[in-house]
């Protein structure tokens, strides 16, 4: 017997702010120097299917469309600075495919493989590099990435499961600073990087009010390409092979509950 589930669905999101700057005059706040109204709204539509190919073996697709609109209204517009309004729009379609093995009825092996984007911020966004002008950083691109996983969820025992995975992501544009002068910061767009690990979990039921959780990941997060960071005498050169920052090699977790 097979089955074809479909899960389709739609996602509408909006935000907006007002987002003001001023002088920093020694800790005091200064004039006013900035000034407007920024939104951004997000269109989705994705859609799964899953389909049993065999007694023992599951196979899921799936897709992600995705349209992100960042709009900015300049509202100090003044002699000597002009109208900074303007915008920038990412899409993306990104698919998923998965197959799932049921070995036995306590274990099941799986393999997933998908792609992913992930757009600028606003504050990514905010600033322009030295020299390029005021409004939008509209040269930032979203970065993009693939993933892969495989792993195992068994289920050692009525009270005990352990699940496994092991993942690799390479990710192309990856964002990173540009600058950093007198508080303000840009943003630009590094070469590839990747992220490999592996993800332990552990659940017990210990009794009918006790349960224990331990969790163990551990990463590998570099840059794939070189890339300057900064400008001018300033400007440091990011050899490939660099740890990726604020990326832990390892986490543990830990909770008797």
């Amino acid at each position: 017997r097979r089955a074809w589930p479909v899960a389709p669905g739609s996602e509408i999101d909006r935000m907006s702010e007002d987002r003001k700057g001023f002088r920093n005059d020694g800790g005091v706040q200064g004039e006013l120097k900035r000034d407007e109204r920024d939104t951004v709204s997000n269109h989705d539509a994705f859609a799964q299917l899953a389909v049993d190919v065999a007694r023992d073996w599951t196979v899921t697709g799936g897709a992600r469309s995705s349209r992100v609109k960042f709009r900015s209204a300049d509202r100090f517009i003044i002699p000597g600075n002009g109208d900074d309004s303007g915008g920038a729009d990412y899409d993306a379609v990104n698919p998923v495919l998965g197959v799932a093995w049921r070995a036995t009825p306590a274990l099941n092996l799986y393999a997933n493989v998908g792609r992913g984007f992930e757009t600028p911020t606003f504050s990514e966004l905010a600033y322009r590099p030295p020299g390029s002008g005021n409004g939008l950083n509209t040269a930032l691109n979203a970065s993009r990435s693939r993933h892969a996983e495989v792993g195992m969820k068994w289920k050692l025992s009525p009270t005990q499961r352990l699940d496994v995975a092991l993942f690799d992501i390479r990710t192309s544009d990856e964002i990173v600073v540009a600058t950093s002068e007198n508080g303000r910061s840009t943003y630009k767009n590094a070469g590839r990087t990747t992220r490999r690990g592996i993800e332990l979990a552990h659940t017990a039921r210990l009794g009918e009010s006790l349960q224990s959780t331990l969790s163990l990941s551990a990463m590998r997060a570099r840059f794939a390409d070189p890339f300057v960071s900064g400008s001018g005498a300033s400007a440091v050169t990011v050899p490939a092979g660099n740890r990726i920052p604020g990326t832990p090699e390892r986490t543990l977790f830990a909770e008797l509950a």
